[in-house]
């Protein structure tokens, strides 16, 4: 597995969650390839979200267990407008988050609690038209710290 972001990638960054109301969904639009790292209700962390933001190779994840707190090999799920409907998470605004240095030229935060659905809009102008674009979620999928599983590019 490798990922790794590039100039024409999307990559929404911030604090994550699935705070929307219960059953809330959206669905991915045309075109969009919308990778998500951390399955819902886990984090991610830092070093994982800002090699997404700066671009660099992500050979392998992990995924850290809350209860025995052992890695395990952990795959990313890619959902596109024909999954159908996924979690309407929430970005929030990356307080306490370092997003700076040599970043991917499409990198989107919010000042206030978006919701993924709105979010689309931002992203359209990103969009190729005339094929496939990659959105990326630098974000995790809980806002809770500790007590969830979280993603990591290393086991360590």
């Amino acid at each position: 597995m490798l990922i790794q972001t590039v100039r024409d990638d999307v990559v929404f960054s911030g604090h994550g969650s699935t705070l929307p109301a219960a059953g809330k969904v959206t669905r991915v639009p045309a075109g969009v390839e919308f990778y998500l790292l951390a399955p819902p209700g886990a984090g991610i962390t830092n070093r994982l979200g800002q090699a997404l933001e700066r671009g660099e190779r992500i050979t392998e994840l992990y995924i850290r267990s809350s209860v025995t707190k052992q890695f395990s090999p952990h795959r990313h799920a890619v959902y596109t407008s024909a999954t159908g409907d996924i979690p309407n998470m929430a970005l929030h605004p990356p307080r306490g988050l370092d997003i700076s240095g040599n970043i991917v030229p499409h990198v989107i935060g919010v000042e206030r609690n978006t919701d993924l659905h709105d979010l689309w809009a931002r992203a359209r102008p990103f969009i190729d038209p005339r094929g496939t674009t990659r959105v990326f979620w630098a974000a995790c999928s809980s806002i809770k710290a500790g007590g969830n599983p979280c993603v990591d590019l290393q086991a360590d």
